[in-house]
Order: C-alpha cells, then sequence, then structure tokens
C-alpha cells in the first residue's frame, strides 16, 4: 500500500475511533445526567437536568434516584428502574409506613414483602437478593451508613451490619444514624461519640449537640464551639446569643432571635450576618433559600441575591443544579440561574377537560373513602350562575373530571350565591363533606369518612365571597349495588346537601359502627 493510500486509511480508521468515542461518551454522560422525577397526566416519569424526558410517565407514583435505581409504583407494588427506565426488580414490595422511603443506601434497600402469613422485612440488594430477613419492625431499623444500620429495640439504640447481625450494643436510649464514620448517642445529661467498631472518641456533659458535617460537630455547653472527629475543639464561636447549626457547602448557619439567620465559615468568622430567614438546610451548591416578605428567592455565598424572591414554596435544597419549588401553586425544577427546566401543566378542574390523555378507570372499592375533599388548596373562583339565591352543593353528572389521578368522576359545585360572605368550615384544609347513599333499608348513610382531627387547631374555616365558587372531583363507583346517591355539607349550625344521581357501589362502602377512623 502507498504512503497516501495508508494515510487515507489510517485517517479513515481514526475518523471512525473519534466518531465512535463521541458516541460512547455522549451515551456515557446521557447515562450520568441526574434524573428527577415529574407528573403528567396523572402518571410519573423523569427528566433530566435539561428538562428533556429521559423515561415516560407511565408509573402510579415514583421517588428520586439513590445510587442509580428509583422506586415506582404500579397500583398498590413498588419496585425499582435504573437510569435508562428499565424496571430491574419488578413491582411485588410493599410500604406500610409513610416515614420510610424506598432508597438504596450503601447498596441495600428496606422494602416490606407481603405473603400469605403476614409482612416480612427484607434488606435487599441492585439485584433484587435477599441480603438478609429483618426480625424487626419496619420503624425500628434505619437505612445503612458507615457500613451500620441504627437499630431500636425496647428504647435502646443498636447497630446492625451489612448481614443484619447485631454488632454494636449502645446501653443509650437514644442515637442516630452514623455520620462520616461516627454516631451520637445521649441520655438527658451526657453524649458520646463512637466510631463503627464502638470506641468512644469524644464524651460530654448535656444533649443536643450536632452530627459531624464536614468533619465538623457542634458542642452547645454553656458555650458554643466546633469539635473535629478526634473530639479536639477547633473554634469557640464569639456570640453566645446565637444559636448554631451544622456545616454545609462550607458554611454553617447562625441564628439570632431578633435579627435572623446569617452564616460563618470554618474559621467562625460571619461570611453573611444574620439577616434573613432562610429555608432549612442552609447552602447547597452555593445557592441558600431566603424568605423575603412573603416569597422565596436565593442567595449565594457572597450575599448576593441571585435568584429573585418569587416563589410561593422552596422543596428542599440544589441538587446536582437543580431545585423543586412552587410558584403560584404549581411546582416545578429550576436551574441555578432560577429558569424553569419543567413545570406542571396547570389544574383544568374548573374547565372542560380533555381525558384522552389520562389512563383512567372507573373506581371500585370495598371499603369507604377517606378524607379526601380539599379545601383552601382548592381556590375559590367568581362566577356566574343561574342555580339560585342561596348557598349551593350542585353535583353535575354531564361533565367528566379526574379523581385522584387514576379514576373518572363527576364535578361537584360549591356556589355561593348570596350577597354575603360565608364561611366553609374545615378539618386540616379537608372540607367536612361527605357522599352518601341510600342502603337496603332506604335510609341515606355515609360512605366516606370525615377528615381526622388531630388537635384543636385543626378545625378552621375560610371565606367564600358573593359569587364565588369551588370545583371538586367527586368519584362515581361500578359495584353490585344500585342506589341514589347525594352529597352532604358540615356547616357552622346547619347541613347542606347536593342533587342526587343512580348508580353503582358495593355494600362494604357503607360506614359503619366498626369502620376505623385511622
Amino acid at each position: 500500500m502507498t504512503l497516501p493510500n495508508l494515510m487515507r486509511s489510517a485517517t479513515f480508521f481514526i475518523s471512525i475511533l473519534l466518531i465512535l468515542f463521541s458516541c460512547t461518551t455522549r451515551e456515557h454522560d446521557q447515562k450520568k445526567r441526574p434524573l428527577f422525577p415529574i407528573k403528567e397526566y396523572g402518571k410519573w416519569g423523569f427528566i433530566d437536568d435539561t428538562g428533556a424526558k429521559v423515561v415516560a410517565c407511565k408509573f402510579d407514583y415514583a421517588y428520586p434516584f439513590s445510587e442509580g435505581m428509583a422506586a415506582i409504583q404500579v397500583d398498590s407494588l413498588w419496585g425499582f428502574i435504573d437510569e435508562t427506565g428499565e424496571i430491574v426488580i419488578p413491582p411485588k414490595y410493599i410500604t406500610t409506613d409513610s416515614k420510610h422511603f424506598p432508597f438504596f443506601y450503601e447498596g441495600l434497600c428496606h422494602v416490606e414483602f407481603k405473603t400469605d402469613t403476614g409482612v416480612i422485612n427484607l434488606f435487599i440488594d441492585k439485584h433484587d437478593k435477599v441480603a438478609f430477613v429483618s426480625p424487626y419492625e419496619y420503624w425500628q431499623t434505619g437505612p445503612f451508613h458507615d457500613g451500620r444500620a441504627r437499630l431500636e429495640i425496647n428504647e435502646e439504640i443498636y447497630y446492625i451490619n451489612k448481614s443484619g447481625k447485631i454488632v454494636i450494643r449502645t446501653y443509650f436510649p437514644y442515637g442516630g444514624h452514623f455520620s462520616e464514620g461516627l454516631a451520637k448517642l445521649w441520655t438527658g445529661d451526657s453524649t458520646i461519640y463512637i466510631d463503627t467498631t464502638c470506641n468512644v472518641v469524644a464524651a460530654f456533659s448535656g444533649m443536643g449537640h450536632g452530627d459531624f458535617h464536614e468533619g465538623l460537630a457542634l458542642i452547645t455547653n454553656d458555650q458554643n464551639y466546633y469539635i473535629d472527629k478526634a473530639g479536639k475543639r477547633v473554634f469557640t464561636t464569639f456570640d453566645y446569643g446565637l444559636v448554631y447549626d451544622d456545616f454545609n457547602d462550607g458554611v454553617a448557619a447562625a441564628y439570632d432571635r431578633g435579627d435572623g439567620t446569617g452564616f460563618i465559615d470554618r474559621t467562625g468568622n460571619f461570611v453573611i450576618h444574620p439577616k434573613y430567614d432562610v429555608k432549612y438546610g442552609g447552602f447547597h451548591e452555593d445557592r441558600c433559600g431566603v424568605l423575603i416578605g412573603d416569597a422565596w428567592g436565593f442567595i449565594n455565598k457572597k450575599d448576593s441575591m441571585v435568584i429573585a424572591p418569587r416563589f410561593d414554596y422552596l422543596f428542599g435544597w440544589f441538587t446536582n443544579g437543580v431545585c423543586e419549588v412552587e410558584e403560584n401553586y404549581l411546582r416545578g425544577y429550576i436551574d441555578k440561574n432560577g429558569e424553569y427546566i419543567w413545570r406542571e401543566q396547570p389544574s383544568e378542574q374548573y374547565g372542560k377537560r380533555d381525558l384522552s390523555r389520562w389512563d383512567l378507570d372507573t373506581l371500585e372499592t370495598r371499603q369507604p373513602l377517606f378524607e379526601h375533599f380539599d379545601g383552601y388548596l382548592n381556590f375559590v373562583k367568581q362566577g356566574a350562575f343561574r342555580y339560585g339565591t342561596q348557598l349551593s352543593l350542585i353535583l353535575d353528572t354531564t361533565d367528566l373530571t379526574v379523581f385522584k389521578d387514576r379514576y373518572f368522576g363527576y364535578k361537584l359545585y360549591l356556589i355561593n350565591q348570596t350577597n354575603a360572605t360565608v364561611k366553609i368550615p374545615d378539618r386540616d384544609g379537608r372540607l367536612k363533606l361527605v357522599q352518601q347513599a341510600v342502603n337496603p333499608q332506604g335510609v341515606w348513610q355515609d360512605i366516606d369518612v370525615l377528615a381526622r382531627i388531630f388537635c384543636g387547631n385543626s378545625l378552621g374555616d375560610y371565606a367564600m365571597p358573593p359569587a364565588g365558587y369551588q370545583v371538586f372531583a367527586a368519584p362515581f363507583f361500578k359495584g353490585s349495588y344500585k342506589t341514589k346517591f347525594r352529597f352532604k355539607l358540615y356547616l357552622e349550625e346547619s347541613e347542606l346537601y347536593s342533587n342526587t344521581y343512580t348508580g353503582y357501589m358495593n355494600p362494604e362502602q357503607f360506614v359503619t359502627e366498626e369502620t376505623p377512623l385511622w
């Protein structure tokens, strides 16, 4: 082969390698992009940090990714997908405790599996292999950190290893997870820090001391000071009247009751003096949420307002360059410049809904429904109706809507046609509104359970002005029993009833004395 031909062949071969390398790199980068859960038309999927949809919205619920895995719900069961959206652990697990979320920590996840004889607790790996069966209740065992998981038995703290074996008995009634190789244990008058072999690294009087973050922990004895992981004092804060916090992103929050929150650096000097109402969690990725008036914005560590205040609420903090926010009652994700990469679609509850993009069914259940009529989050609008001059409860069976993201529903209108503002009672923001049906004895009987009351502060009301109205999604059912239905709203000193309709249900839906209220 001549030299020119050899050079052309070499050039062509190198070009092919570059193309293959470029494709592989792009594919690798795409797989490595962080993913964030979204919901569209009642189904959940994932976008990347540019807002591109990576996993189609097809799941009934989805949690954020942890260690390359995300828990997804199909019907009532949980499984896991990888970062390509493929189901790698089929949905077969249940979750009975809402305080424990299905995340992987150090390669293991705590799940529950229902058998014919009951529910068993498992720790599984990413290949759905059982690491060990836990004999303890779900709430007793925490996630793994530094090869140890916290376990609480009879008001005493233990730690287990990844085989489920108890390797540390502490004799302490209180204790936290391991953080940066150390765990904090305390009683009412003393605190110790131990390593993963149960060696005591440091001991202090009192309680309320901090966990280790970025190599430092806060000690609050008479004065505030920070220690390193050898238990040695690093620096003492200068203002004993302030309340200090753990370090995040190189700074720690310092709170003054009169002036607000500021931040100190690792020498104890202020980089931002106390003046802000700060979102819990402080700085992450050089962004901190601050409340200015009634709106949230973001500052950086140079104390510059880098995202102007305009958000109603912040969900957590910036992670992988993205933060979840709420603005004008719509949730979305923003980048570090405050620009949206994704935002949920507006509610169409008040208008005609196109249901073609929803995957809906008619609800069939064999138990009463619980506390599902939100009041204060379902905002009052102004309109004009021809139904009369009173407060009215009108069920429209001709215009279908969406109930609980999964079922068909009728529209239920609450309309104030009086000339005065009417106060609508609620319980924790939910209307005292129930659906009723005629039982086999010909008597109206509840098929809904009112919202639970946790304390006296749960009871309240909201104002509906003249010509104000709300629209609620009211489920209709399928079942074996044909009967009449209506809705009943409890007011301060009376009840308000809707018009009736004929439909189907199952007899088990009737509320009885045996119906659990919790």
